[in-house]
């Protein structure tokens, strides 16, 4: 189906001429390379209409700069997982294609303004290549620490000319093309590493408000269930308390901080508070299949580098994703380098190095929907568990799902198929069950797609320098972590159940993490191991299945190498363990292992260093095969 329709207008050549191989220099792009910013919008738009008249096209953007501006782009609302939803404009909507290679070698795109630079929607068998994304103004900001007051909570900020900024009602508001933010979600970076500050957790992030009271609160009259963790709740009791005062142009002191000062010479990241600061993600996947990113970089978003949902067989290949060399900034996407949320088929992330990201290398979960109403025998309404999570895919018609008590543990109690899904808004969806099972549940059942989930394998990568965690890995299907590199903030791998936040869903049940090597992790702050596998339900469940670490090699500051509970098998074998001593150790009584609840454990044939004194801390393990 071709949904350019109402793009025709916008032909630059007559219908007879479309081929099936398409050059940018036959759309004029050439006439917009390096010439004043000149904006290409309306050329690609015109290029990728002709291109979806045919199965297998094949696009040739030419080497080149080229400008993106929200003005002339293509626009819909889009529901992005993760996200913020909203009216995106899309420089590259690759809608209804089946077959298209794009290629884009040596070409840079650049952005301005609030923009998504690539749609891959309702398409199959799509190949991307070459070109590199960035924005002209980027959409964080970022200032050097120049002084501190540890005695009246203040910090000097250096703003350079590249961050537009204004001080509105002693509030720091940086500007940007069509939007702007403030010191929310604020981090601090080592310019001399250019990574994440050694506990930054110590100065950041800035405690931006205070609570104050609502008057006559009592006339609220909340009839269902309201999240007051959305934007539109969560800031209407919030006072600012961080006070602005520019001391000379580019020099900004900030006052009222309830945390130490940050130390001089960091440099002060922010992206602005939750609600508005996920919508320029880069590649936004979804309802497609046999997906392939390769040779692309990635310096810039306002968001994720990749996100896809409800697509099988996804592939990244030789992607990069950091800050661009050319430019001196430290971070380079706002938000996960990628993310995957009901997929299915295969997902691979190879030779891939995703660096300086404003959260994880990636996530690969499902996600939960809570059961809110049982409208009939075979009927119930169900709500999203995130504001984020709106408007997503979460099934559809002949869909395997299940459903569990969160109050007793994560296991499957209930198994039924989908007959049918009516999303009434992007929060509240009514459910259409194949079997007349709605009286058996309440509103303590979440519910789980049993049937969208992917095979993961990730090899050969690097991960470092971001805030958060490298991986994260919830898919029961067989999922593969090999010959990579992790350096990060938190755990460079986490395997979680949770249902208390994200409702992201799926636990590991076949899971190998073989021949990698780990740097530096959990420099950050806070007391996390490099790999940290853990439930906030229930302990007695084995809630995750086969798990086996083996042949890695662990260099780290902090003795906490491992921490594990609720798995039937859990292998740690074959692995060398130092002491990096980059930093002083944040919790240097921690145990290098440190597990419970585990039905089969098997320790062998581990290289430990001296200086970790407190080894293995094993509580309710069934059976125990260990030489440690």
């Amino acid at each position: 189906m071709n949904h350019f329709g109402l793009l025709r207008i916008l032909a630059l050549i007559p219908a007879f001429m479309l081929v099936q191989k398409l050059h940018a220099q036959d759309f004029r792009l050439s006439n917009y390379l390096n010439e004043n910013e000149k904006d290409v919008t309306l050329a690609v738009l015109t290029m990728l209409q002709d291109a979806s008249e045919y199965k297998d096209s094949k696009v040739i953007i030419e080497e080149g700069v080229y400008h993106f501006y929200p003005e002339k782009a293509y626009e819909q609302y889009s529901f992005v997982s993760n996200h913020d939803n909203t009216m995106r404009r899309i420089a590259f909507p690759i809608k209804g294609f089946d077959g298209l290679t794009l290629q884009a070698s040596g070409a840079k795109f650049i952005f301005h303004g609030l923009m998504m630079p690539f749609l891959i929607e309702d398409s199959k068998n799509v190949d991307i290549s070459g070109f590199s994304i960035d924005w002209h103004i980027p959409l964080h900001s970022e200032a050097l620490v120049v002084a501190n007051d540890q005695e009246n909570g203040s910090v000097d900020l250096k703003i350079a000319e590249s961050f537009p900024y204004t001080i509105r009602n002693e509030k720091l508001i940086f500007i940007k093309e069509g939007y702007e933010h403030d010191l929310g979600n604020a981090i601090l970076y080592d310019p001399l590493r250019k990574a994440v500050a050694y506990n930054t957790n110590d100065y950041t992030p800035l405690r931006m408000n205070k609570n104050i009271e609502i008057k006559n609160k009592h006339s609220f009259d909340f009839q269902n269930y309201v999240d007051l963790r959305s934007p539109e709740y969560v800031y209407q009791n919030q006072e600012n308390i961080l006070k602005a005062e520019e001391l000379a142009h580019g020099l900004v002191r900030i006052s009222g901080l309830s945390k130490s000062p940050p130390p001089v010479g960091m440099v002060l990241v922010a992206k602005g508070q939750n609600g508005d600061n996920r919508t320029a993600n880069a590649i936004h996947i979804n309802k497609s299949q046999d997906i392939k990113i390769h040779d692309v970089t990635i310096y810039h978003a306002g968001g994720m580098g990749v996100i896809g949902e409800r697509s099988i067989n996804i592939t990244l290949d030789n992607m990069k994703i950091f800050p661009n060399p050319e430019r001196d900034l430290m971070v380079s996407t706002t938000a996960d380098a990628s993310h995957f949320v009901n997929c299915k088929g295969e997902i691979i992330i190879n030779n891939c190095n995703f660096r300086n990201q404003l959260d994880d290398a990636t996530n690969v979960h499902g996600s939960y929907v809570i059961v809110s109403d049982v409208l009939s025998p075979n009927k119930i309404g169900v709500r999203v568990g995130h504001f984020q999570q709106g408007g997503f895919d979460f099934a559809e018609a002949g869909d395997k799902i299940g459903f569990i008590n969160q109050k007793k543990s994560a296991n499957i109690e209930l198994k039924t198929t989908v007959q049918h899904v009516n999303k009434l808004n992007e929060r509240y969806y009514i459910i259409t069950l194949s079997e007349n099972i709605a009286s058996q549940l309440n509103d303590d059942y979440v519910v789980e797609n049993l049937d969208w989930y992917p095979e993961l394998t990730i090899t050969n990568n690097h991960f470092a320098d971001n805030r958060a965690r490298g991986i994260l890995l919830s898919t029961p299907k067989k999922t593969i972590v090999r010959n990579n590199y992790f350096s990060n903030m938190m755990s460079a791998i986490f395997v979680p159940v949770e249902l208390t936040w994200w409702y992201e869903s799926g636990s590991a049940q076949d899971l190998l993490i073989e021949g990698n090597t780990f740097g530096d992790c959990a420099y950050g702050g806070g007391d996390r191991p490099v790999i940290y596998i853990e439930t906030d339900l229930d302990k007695t469940d084995y809630i995750f299945g086969n798990i086996t670490i083996k042949n890695n090699t662990f260099t780290n500051f902090n003795p906490s190498i491992l921490k594990a509970n609720g798995v039937r098998y859990l292998e740690f074998s074959d692995n060398k363990i130092e002491n990096s001593k980059s930093f002083p150790a944040l919790y240097p009584s921690a145990h290098v292992l440190d597990v419970h609840h585990i039905d089969t454990l098997i320790i062998k044939n581990i290289d430990i260093t001296v200086d970790f004194q407190n080894k293995l801390k094993a509580i309710d393990v069934i059976n125990k095969v260990s030489n440690m």
